[in-house]
């Protein structure tokens, strides 16, 4: 998300961080929200124009979705097919939490009152999100969500997955219910959720065994070989530190963000 104070506007020209944001027009040009601002002419997100966006009418709704006065638009410019602008909302910040806000992708949920839609900012267009009822989904967390009838990981339904005891185990991708675990909305065939729980360095563990990266099974050695990688590596970090490696001023690089 960017700030007023990150925009430049110049008499001819107008900048995010030093990248310029084509055919904006300086006299009018005004920043909303977050990574969102507009012109007499145009919308923006970031330094990306949204085609036939009405900015007169343009209200943000996060970092995802947008609309006009007959249009839902994601930041990626597309319109939301079948979207009623009126009744459409916002069911989540648009921001993955799991990164840092200025580099954080966007991706998240919206409803109106037929159907609800899932986007991630890296593809084109919003997914429907099949089967979910708009009037009783609620977002989870990190695109996990439920219904009164089912539970979803992003626009996908979670097979087998128990709305009224499901819940997100940590920030890792993990979640369970009181039957099942789940990694990235898949079943981990064997786990225990009554004993389920993450570690250090991307690992997890319940009463049977040890699991690693994305879930995969694993053993206790190479948990403690991982351990022992780590440490030597914040060792070697904390040397670099000691020796300023990190005291440059980075002012004036701006912030990363896609165009």
């Amino acid at each position: 998300m960017f700030s007023a104070r990150e925009y430049t506007v110049e008499a001819d020209a107008v900048s995010l961080c030093g990248v310029t944001i084509k055919g904006a027009d300086p006299a009018s040009f005004r920043h909303v929200h977050g990574s969102w601002s507009r012109d007499r002419k145009s919308v923006y997100w970031r330094v990306r124009r949204i085609p036939k966006a009405d900015p007169e009418s343009f209200e943000p709704l996060n970092e995802i979705w947008c609309r006009d006065r007959a249009t839902v638009y994601t930041c990626t410019g597309r319109p939301v097919p079948g979207a009623r602008a009126a009744a459409f909302r916002a069911l989540d910040a648009g921001l993955n939490p799991k990164e840092g806000r200025a580099s954080a992708t966007p991706e998240g949920y919206g409803a109106d009152a037929k159907s609800v839609w899932f986007h991630n900012a890296t593809y084109p267009s919003a997914w429907g999100v099949k089967g979910a009822d708009p009037a009783t989904f609620v977002v989870v967390a990190f695109n996990y969500a439920r219904d009164a009838r089912a539970v979803y990981y992003e626009q996908r339904r979670v097979a087998g997955a128990i709305p009224r005891s499901f819940r997100v185990v940590g920030a890792a991708g993990y979640a369970a219910d009181e039957a099942s675990v789940f990694f990235e909305g898949k079943k981990l065939p064997g786990a225990d959720p009554a004993t389920f729980k993450l570690l250090e360095a991307d690992f997890a563990r319940d009463r049977h065994r040890y699991y690693s990266l994305f879930g995969r099974p694993s053993t206790q050695d190479e948990y403690v070989k991982a351990l022992s990688e780590m440490a030597a590596e914040l060792k070697r970090h904390a040397k670099e530190v000691r020796a300023g490696a990190f005291e440059t001023d980075f002012a004036g690089e701006g912030h990363p963000y896609s165009r």
